[in-house]
């Protein structure tokens, strides 16, 4: 009964992996399923590249995360021109 159970459990197990790893994949690299996942992407690459939004939002204090909190943006003249 146990060999039955570990013969489908770990091909089920498998295929979840395969299509979580699908799916991260596609929304880090290339367009997302919907406009939904799409702007979550935006707002998580705007808070990550902006250190002071990022203190002011407080969102990862909560889990220990502070190394951004003593850091400034860029608004140097050469950044501003991107």
């Amino acid at each position: 009964m146990l060999k039955r159970i570990l013969k489908w459990f770990f091909p089920i197990v498998l295929l979840a992996v395969i299509a979580l790893a699908i799916f991260l994949i596609n929304l880090i690299w290339f367009r997302p399923w919907s406009l939904n996942l799409f702007y979550e992407k935006v707002f998580a690459e705007t808070i990550f590249s902006e250190p002071e939004l990022l203190s002011a939002l407080g969102l990862v204090e909560q889990f220990g995360i502070t190394s951004h909190n003593g850091k400034l943006s860029d608004e140097s003249p050469a950044h501003q021109q991107w």
